[in-house]
Formats: structure tokens, sequence, C-alpha cells
């Protein structure tokens, strides 16, 4: 069979020519609604300011400003025809977008996220993921125990309050020893993440909050 539409699955170059696809879709679109831009018409002078703070990875958007009617019609005339969005995946005051939760307060304009793992879903539904080398593997000790600062960067990035953040490090820091990681050295690495990009807490937080949480079971 032949493709004609779309764009291998697989292939390093993949991701990059389907962003560019889509964002020369959507430039011509903004650049033909500019040029056509009235001083007197504010209402769509309005839309386009909300437009700017939509976002998107490849295929998944996020559009928090405008309604999903006025913005299914935007995007009817902004990609082709054989270019279909689907249906929001999630609606309502808190969506899940790429690894976070994004919520909006109630009545406020005051947004909040906090780390969203796919993973963590199938998990509970007895799926079992291996997420992290074995500790005996060959890999080398610093390949192997980095992974926790580049994941505790990734949590600091997803979540919005500190609270929000040291939830996922101390699952980590729980899935580690229970793997079998040496504890020394696992602690070596949350202490140095802590102290150099979390100085509002102790270095030893995450051990702190793992110990209570042994402690109660």
């Amino acid at each position: 069979m032949k493709q004609v539409v779309g764009i291998p699955m697989g292939t390093s170059c993949s991701p990059f020519l389907a962003n560019l696809t889509l964002f020369m879709f959507e430039f011509e679109w903004f650049a033909q609604q500019i040029s056509t831009l009235r001083a007197w018409n504010l209402r769509k002078r309005e839309q386009l300011q909300r437009l700017a703070y939509c976002t998107r990875y490849i295929d998944d958007l996020w559009n928090p400003l405008v309604a999903e009617g006025e913005f299914t019609e935007i995007t009817a005339n902004m990609y082709p025809q054989w270019l279909q969005l689907g249906a929001p995946e999630f609606k309502g005051e808190e969506i899940n977008y790429l690894d976070m939760s994004i919520k909006c307060e109630n009545g406020t304009s005051k947004w909040s996220s906090r780390l969203y793992d796919k993973k963590e879903a199938m998990i509970r539904k007895g799926l079992k993921l291996n997420k992290f080398p074995h500790p005996e593997s060959m890999l080398s000790s610093r390949c192997k125990y980095g992974i926790i600062t580049s994941q505790l960067h990734r949590f600091s990035v997803a979540c919005s309050s500190l609270t929000a953040f040291l939830e996922p490090a101390t699952k980590l820091y729980a899935t580690y020893l229970a793997k079998g990681y040496c504890r020394r050295l696992t602690d070596s690495y949350f202490n140095s993440f802590m102290r150099r990009h979390v100085p509002e807490c102790r270095p030893n937080t995450v051990q702190r909050r793992y110990a209570r949480r042994c402690a109660r079971r």
C-alpha cells in the first residue's frame, strides 16, 4: 500500500516535518487575518490576541481562552479539509496537556499545574511497566542515577507549587529504593538537586516525606 496522506511514523524527521506543516497552515491564516485587520474591528483584534495563547505540540492542542465552537470554526478555515481536528480529550476547569494537569481556579483567573503521567493510569489498571533501568545493568552509574536529576527537573517545570512538586519527587525516591538502588547515592542526587533548585526546602525534604509515609504504613 502507498501512503498518500501524512508522514511515516518512526523516522527521525517526522516530528519536525509535522510541526513545520502545521505551523505553515497557522502562519498563513494569521498573516491573512492580520493583513485584513481594521483598527475599528476590536472584536477581531481581541480574537487574535486570545488565539495567541493557544499552544500546540505536534497534534496536541491546548486552547485556554477561545470557546470550543468558535475555535472549531476557526480551525476549519485554518487547516485543509483532509486535516481534521478531533474533539478535545478533556473539558472543564482542569485538563491534561502533555505531561501536565492544568487547572483554572473556579471564578478566578489563577492557573495552576501539576504532573500528569499517563503511565500511572496504566499501572493502576494492572499493566506492568519497567520505567527505570535495573541497578545492575551495564549502564554507567552516572547514567542510571542521572535520571533522578532529569526527572526532578521535569517535575519542577510541570508543577506550579512546591506541594505538587514534592508528590512525584517522593514517588521517584520510593521507586529507586524499591528497585534496589544504593540509598547513599540516591540521597546524594536528591540532596544536590534540592540545594540548587529548591532552596526554600531542606535538602532532605523528600527523604523525610518518604520516611513519614513508611511510618504510617
